[in-house]
């Protein structure tokens, strides 16, 4: 390099460091391989635009053979250089250009499946292959025959570790998730305090059957179908708003919270992404419209929630998440998630019939 290019001090060259740090951070990484000469002119292309803003003459050029880079030893881009050539050596896909626009960045998404026995968490480079993968069992409660529960808390905590190991197998920072989702155990209900954050009691999973005499209540005359034509269901103790009547009825922190204006109900999801979304801090209370298809309460004609369902099951609306579309931004996670996008939500089996391509 002609030292007449080489007039920036250390703090400019680490400045300039981070900031093409930065830029990588934003993208994320697939397995490829890519010839060293490609790799070492897409790195001179990028690291010129970036520190030197593609004007003037190139700050970082190539040795005789062509295939190695010259840069000043004075500076600390020499490390950013080095670490990007050795840790994102593969991780670029060449479309026919040497310039920085002729690469293309692979991005990285991280799914949620939050099961009935265990959570866990998938990461995905851009042509689906799995990276990495953990998974953790929680609890199952049972109070009584027929009584099944879960710790909505421990589920939380599980999620947080579970996310935190498939970045550690896939060896990548949060930074590199362009987005997460989550799908879910359906019917499973959980009640939290708005104010607190903490549940309000354990959620009471699918397989319960303890509101079986009040689906018969709630059924009467009509009988099972009672509600079918508008939610698709019958009356029956799989699903969620009969769960939420019982706790109302049956938990008087339930009731103490709904009487407040504090409570907060919704299926696994909702509690979810409440939480990785800031929570007490602005936390988004949502669902999609799979898993409130699972509640009984929402209309099928209008994919929103039926004050008519809502009031002859017994379900205060103000307290249920707002129905959102399967496949939108929600929120960004916060935590060790570090900003990324929750860009979609869907209830496990019908997250199965997408994946199959039903």
């Amino acid at each position: 390099i002609d030292p007449s290019l080489d007039p920036w001090t250390a703090e400019t060259a680490d400045a300039a460091a981070r900031r093409a740090y930065e830029k990588a951070d934003q993208h994320v990484r697939a397995q490829r391989n890519v010839p060293n000469e490609l790799l070492t002119a897409m790195m001179a292309a990028e690291i010129n635009l970036l520190l030197g803003g593609g004007e003037g003459p190139a700050v970082v050029q190539f040795d005789d053979s062509d295939e190695h880079l010259l840069i000043p030893d004075n500076v600390d881009v020499v490390r950013f250089v080095r670490e990007c050539l050795e840790d994102y050596a593969k991780e670029y896909v060449f479309c026919g250009d040497v310039s920085p626009e002729g690469f293309l960045w692979a991005m990285y998404v991280a799914a949620i499946d939050q099961g009935t026995t265990s959570t866990r968490c998938i990461v995905y480079s851009s042509d689906g292959t799995p990276l990495g993968v953990a998974q953790e069992e929680h609890r199952q409660i049972f109070p009584k025959p027929g009584w099944v529960e879960h710790d909505a808390a421990e589920i939380l905590t599980k999620t947080e570790r579970v996310v935190a190991g498939a970045l550690d197998m896939a060896g990548i920072a949060p930074s590199h998730l362009v987005g997460l989702g989550i799908t879910n155990q359906r019917e499973t209900v959980v009640a939290w305090d708005r104010e607190t954050g903490k549940p309000l009691g354990n959620a009471i999973v699918w397989q319960d059957t303890r509101t079986d005499d009040l689906c018969r209540e709630l059924g009467g005359r009509a009988g099972p179908d009672r509600f079918k034509a508008q939610t698709g269901l019958p009356l029956a103790t799989y699903f969620s708003g009969p769960k939420v009547r019982w706790m109302l009825e049956h938990r008087p922190e339930v009731a103490a919270a709904a009487d407040r204006g504090t409570l907060a109900v919704g299926t696994m999801d909702s509690w979810l992404v409440w939480n990785l979304t800031g929570g007490l801090s602005g936390g988004a209370h949502v669902t999609d419209v799979t898993n409130a298809s699972r509640t009984l309460c929402m209309d099928l004609s209008t994919l929103a929630w039926s004050s008519d369902l809502c009031d002859a099951i017994g379900v205060p609306m103000e307290a249920l998440p707002e129905i959102r579309s399967s496949s939108e931004v929600y929120g960004e996670a916060g935590g060790g998630l570090g900003g990324t996008p929750i860009a979609g939500i869907l209830g496990d089996q019908q997250a199965a019939l997408f994946g199959q391509a039903c």
